[in-house]
């Protein structure tokens, strides 16, 4: 047998300990022989034979179900709240980014139409989980793959959800900044996105204690919901009753809490249906408005119902807020009406 010169075997045993390479089967049995042990023992096992991946196809049909599939994830959000959908949304993202290296033409640009729009409800899951700083770093990505597209209108209500996560974060000149840009932007553009630039210039005025503002953005985005909204409107769920929400939210910043609790029972009066989770937020505020005014039986009336829904669709923005409803009716844990919902309001997640 001719074996290998000292110089090429030295490399050879040098890789072979290293594990970049396993020796064939001549030089195992030679191996074996020189140290005395089993062909088995030498720890050389061949690597397991991996799986057949074949490339995926990326043409129109998988594009069609990623927007199917986005359509579903919308749904479930707004009824069972974001636990469920957010893993498989964030894994959605990262297929979408895959499949979009292999994709041209019409397809690249439907790829990054649903890439956006996942990015942005992605970073609105992360909002409502209470993740700020991922929601702005998703959000912006789907801003910037919106500016690409040249889709003005989905890239003005990118700028609004910015807003919206600025303002979560108490940033709040940052977040007026922010959405009076939009509202530039949103002229022209349906009224959808003019109601949600709107509410939230109301919601940033106020925060920087400006009345005046935060009463016109209120009455503009008012007026601008009424307008009809295209099914596929990336502000679908933008109903008079959000915007009346949205709007109360505002003025209990400004410490008007009557008004507040005005706009509440509008929005309840007509709660889309399938909102379940907006719905438990808008109930919540209400109980917290009203336990702010010293008024227990309301807040109470009010925290049991959202409490009920919360369960099945949570969210942490209601969760954060029938926290504050406990605080507040701490002060009354003497009254037996309450004893038995602050026990319920503790456990809540």
């Amino acid at each position: 047998m001719t074996l290998a010169s000292d110089a090429s075997l030295k490399v050879a045993l040098s890789r072979w300990e290293n594990g970049h390479q396993i020796p064939d089967g001549t030089n195992r049995r030679l191996l074996a022989d020189a140290l005395g042990v089993p062909v088995a023992d030498l720890g050389f096992d061949d690597p397991a034979p991996q799986p057949f991946a074949p490339k995926r196809l990326v043409g129109p049909d998988l594009v069609a179900y990623y927007e199917s599939a986005f359509r579903l994830h919308v749904t479930a959000d707004q009824v069972v709240g974001p636990a469920d959908v957010r893993p498989v949304v964030m894994a959605q993202v990262k297929a979408l980014e895959e499949a979009r290296r292999s994709a041209s033409g019409a397809t690249a640009q439907r790829l990054l139409r649903a890439s956006a729009r996942y990015l942005e409800l992605a970073g609105w899951l992360a909002q409502d989980s209470g993740d700020l700083k991922l929601a702005e770093r998703l959000t912006a990505r789907s801003g910037d793959q919106a500016n690409v597209l040249g889709d003005d209108d989905f890239a003005t209500y990118v700028t609004v959800r910015r807003a919206a996560i600025v303002s979560d974060a108490g940033r709040a000149q940052d977040a007026l900044d922010l959405a009076q840009l939009a509202q530039r932007r949103a002229v022209g553009l349906p009224g959808a996105t003019r109601a949600l630039a709107g509410r939230q210039v109301a919601l940033a005025a106020a925060q920087v204690e400006d009345t005046a503002a935060t009463a016109r953005a209120i009455d503009q985005a008012l007026a601008a919901v009424r307008e009809p909204t295209p099914a596929d409107h990336p502000g679908h769920y933008c109903s008079p009753s959000y915007v009346h929400m949205e709007a109360a939210q505002a003025l209990r910043v400004l410490g008007r809490s009557p008004d507040a609790i005005e706009h509440l029972v509008a929005a309840l009066d007509a709660w889309p249906y399938h909102q379940e989770r907006d719905q438990a937020l808008c109930l919540a505020r209400l109980a917290d408005t009203h336990a702010c005014l010293d008024a227990v039986d309301e807040a109470c009336n009010a925290a049991t119902a959202s409490m009920a829904i919360h369960a099945a669709a949570p969210s942490a923005r209601t969760a954060r807020t029938l926290r504050r409803v406990r605080n507040r009716l701490s002060t009354h844990r003497r009254d037996p009406s309450v004893q038995p919902l602050l026990l319920r309001l503790a456990a809540v997640g």
